[in-house]
């Protein structure tokens, strides 16, 4: 498929007009919807981005993108945001890995995981659209890849 974004989808390798978001094996089933932004996956699907902190964990998602929705946020969760801020610390501190739509190597996200230790990986653009509360994902920083295992 191919959107505003120039970001094209194809079975098995990644494909793009700009950075390399999605990478999919299969038949496309999923849509998640990025503003105007239509992008289709599939549960074996990844996402790429910077990593700003190398590690590789398995964990549950949990989105927060306001403070109140880090209730029921546990430990070992990956957690999954447009981008973090000071007030939602308290998460970072408990989560296994920290995924970002926005930021780069000076982010808060970024200088927050290094100090933390935690694998972190930011600007993958699309990470809070295509990932739900509750898939089970595997954060590899080391390659700034996130790949949804269920």
């Amino acid at each position: 498929i191919s959107n505003d974004t120039g970001l094209w989808v194809m079975g098995g390798r990644w494909e793009s007009h700009g950075s390399p978001l999605v990478r999919t094996w299969s038949k496309l089933s999923q849509t998640a919807s990025a503003g105007s932004t239509q992008v289709e996956v599939q549960n074996d699907a990844e996402l790429k981005g910077l990593s700003a902190q190398s590690g590789k964990v398995r964990g549950v998602v949990k989105i927060v993108i306001k403070q109140d929705q880090m209730k029921g946020f546990e430990n070992g969760m990956v957690l999954v945001a447009h981008e973090t801020t000071p007030d939602i610390i308290f998460a970072m501190q408990k989560s296994s890995a920290i995924v970002t739509d926005f930021g780069g190597l000076t982010s808060h996200a970024a200088i927050v995981a290094r100090e933390l230790k935690k694998p972190c990986i930011v600007g993958t653009k699309f990470a809070t659209k295509i990932l739900k509360d509750g898939d089970l994902v595997e954060v590899d920083a080391d390659n700034g890849i996130v790949r949804i295992l269920k």
